[in-house]
């Protein structure tokens, strides 16, 4: 519902007794941004990070940033641009924006909106807002620091539009994720973090060191499948890929689809991770077959790849 057809849709499910209204604007290709930007004219926007996903159409991070940037090139002067600090291209979007630049971080004080980390494992942080001093603790559930981010963007945002800080802090901790986002099930045992909806180079990263700092009475099992629609930067990517795995080392990697297998697996053994740990498969069915004869009581297994890679079908044939 993020496109020219799903977003004018969902706007026209706004009743006039509607206050808030949150909305996704996608892209995939340069030039889309602008169009929905027009149709949904925001008052806050939030860009929460300038990753690879798509990349193959765009060519660079700062190609995306400028397509993303279109968002706020469209707010009014009283709105707000919500973006962090530590994002890649940081100063290129504040300049994009026709409002105030409203900033979180989870590193430096020197932000509107300070994100002091408790205990990640389960998204707890300390906010601290500049302007009032007010301190308020967030709370998701949602383990990592990519997710804390997001949790404090989100923050950030709510208080922006004027949402009592303790209001915004209760809503967040409700917060229910969408299928395969970080999906946590159990199968004979054996722990499953089903974040097989999408990837990219950032996710990818960004999600295997939060499983491999879950809790785990067994082996950590890394199930990965192919990150497209990445273009002339695929191999080097899933290379770069490659040597997090290794320096994560991870007890077994069951690599899915060719660039996986040729590129993932081959830079991990290059850095040293123990070629008997891998296990390389066509597709989900193959995987499924593996996973199951791998995995046992007390081990966690970690799905994430592209969608259309369909790792989740693996869970379909996966026999206990």
């Amino acid at each position: 519902m993020n496109n020219e057809i799903g977003l004018p849709l969902s706007l026209l499910t706004l009743g006039a007794e509607t206050a808030y209204g949150i909305f996704e604007a996608g892209t995939n290709h340069p030039g889309e941004i602008a169009g929905l930007a027009d149709v949904l004219r925001p008052d806050i926007a939030i860009i929460a990070s300038i990753g690879c996903a798509h990349i193959e159409h765009f060519g660079s991070l700062e190609a995306i940033a400028l397509e993303k940037g279109e968002l706020l090139r469209v707010l009014p002067s009283g709105g707000a641009a919500v973006l962090c600090r530590e994002t890649v291209c940081f100063e290129r979007l504040a300049a994009c924006a026709t409002a105030p630049v409203v900033t979180t971080s989870l590193t430096t004080r020197e932000s509107d909106y300070y994100g002091e980390p408790l205990d990640l494992s389960v998204g707890r942080m300390r906010v601290s807002e500049r302007a009032t001093g007010e301190q308020t603790e967030l709370r998701s559930g949602l383990p990592g620091e990519h997710n804390a981010s997001n949790l404090l963007l989100a923050f950030a945002a709510a208080r922006t539009a004027g949402v009592p800080a303790g209001a915004a802090a209760e809503g967040l901790a409700r917060l229910v994720l969408p299928g395969m986002r970080w999906d946590v099930s159990e199968r004979g045992g054996v722990t499953v973090v089903n974040d097989a909806y999408n990837a990219n180079p950032q996710s990818m990263r960004a999600v295997l060191r939060t499983f491999m700092q879950a809790p785990c009475a067994g082996r950590r099992i890394a199930v990965l499948g192919d990150m497209l629609e990445l273009g002339a930067h695929t191999e080097v990517l899933h290379r770069e890929l490659g040597c997090v795995v290794a320096e994560l080392a991870p007890d077994a990697l069951v690599a899915v689809g060719f660039d996986t297998a040729r590129y993932v697996a081959d830079e991990a053994v290059k850095r040293g991770y123990p070629a008997a740990r891998v296990t390389c498969c066509a597709d989900a069915a193959d995987a499924a077959a593996t996973v199951s004869a791998l995995a046992r009581a007390g081990d966690s297994v970690l799905l994430k790849a592209s969608r259309g890679m369909r790792l989740e079908r693996i869970l379909d044939a996966w026999t206990v």
